[in-house]
């Protein structure tokens, strides 16, 4: 439907938290247009390079090499729970996030994965600090996660992990706008637009990734422009159509962005008030 741009809920830049665990004020226009950029990005993507992936065959293989067409081992689920039966599931696509500023991550015996990660630990989805023995640790390293058939787990070092747009209940609260845009298929539709899918590699402070991350856009996909949202987007399988966000009278008024900075093409799926 249409929405007014000036009742639109705007969250503070700043606050990025891939949990959204709270909501900031509403700031005026002119706070929003006094900011140059997104913050600096944290981490976007989940496990180390040097992490080994069960292959669906029994072999390893480093996460770094996992290709796109790729046979991975995943747990089966049943009625949310994970049982003993494994079946496998294929790579669709490759996310990497190069290395930048150190950034915190936590480190499970020889597996260094980001700090929202969800794992499968003790009957129950949880994030990786709740591991006993997790360390956090502050490393700058290429970081690598997967859109998988059925957004599936797999095995990463012996340990059950989610993929782009898996849902983890009840670790993943679908009140927050953040953890509904990233445990759905709107989070996996949404990297199949970046140009350079099924390999899409960010940069370190990614604008593209910090835009999926922010509250504020979160909330847009998944509340208020969800329907229109959805339907482009799985619908639409020529999505892949990208321009400059810049261009649009909802980014402009928002953040402003370089050229160069490539997303998908969102706004054309609702009609904002001129």
């Amino acid at each position: 439907g249409n929405l007014d741009l000036q009742d639109f809920p705007r969250e503070k830049l700043g606050e990025v938290d891939h949990d959204d665990t709270s909501l900031d004020p509403i700031l005026s226009p002119a706070d929003i247009e006094s900011s140059p950029s997104l913050p600096p990005a944290q981490c976007g993507c989940c496990f180390s390079g040097s992490a080994l992936v069960s292959m669906a065959d029994g072999s390893l293989k480093l996460a770094r090499d996992v290709c796109v067409g790729d046979d991975l081992l995943s747990p089966a689920l049943v009625s949310d729970n994970l049982s003993s039966i494994c079946i496998s599931t294929i790579v669709r696509g490759c996310i990497k996030q190069l290395a930048g500023q150190p950034k915190e991550v936590v480190r499970i015996d020889g597996l260094h994965i980001s700090k929202p990660h969800r794992i499968f630990h003790a009957g129950k989805w949880c994030k990786p600090f709740d591991v006993p023995g997790a360390q956090v640790e502050r490393i700058s390293m290429d970081l690598h996660n997967f859109i998988v058939d059925g957004c599936c787990p797999i095995m990463v070092e012996d340990i059950t992990v989610s993929t782009i747009g898996g849902y983890c209940p009840p670790s993943h609260d679908l009140r927050k706008p953040l953890h509904r845009l990233w445990s759905s298929q709107i989070i996996v539709k949404l990297f199949e637009s970046h140009p350079s899918f099924p390999n899409v590699v960010l940069n370190a402070e990614d604008q593209f990734l910090m835009l999926l991350k922010n509250q504020h856009f979160a909330r847009f996909v998944v509340e208020q422009g969800s329907e229109e949202l959805n339907a482009k987007l799985l619908q639409d399988k020529d999505t892949k159509v990208c321009e400059s966000f810049v261009e649009r009278r909802f980014i402009k008024s928002y953040i402003k962005m370089g050229e160069d900075q490539h997303v998908f093409r969102v706004i054309d799926t609702c009609n904002y008030a001129s």
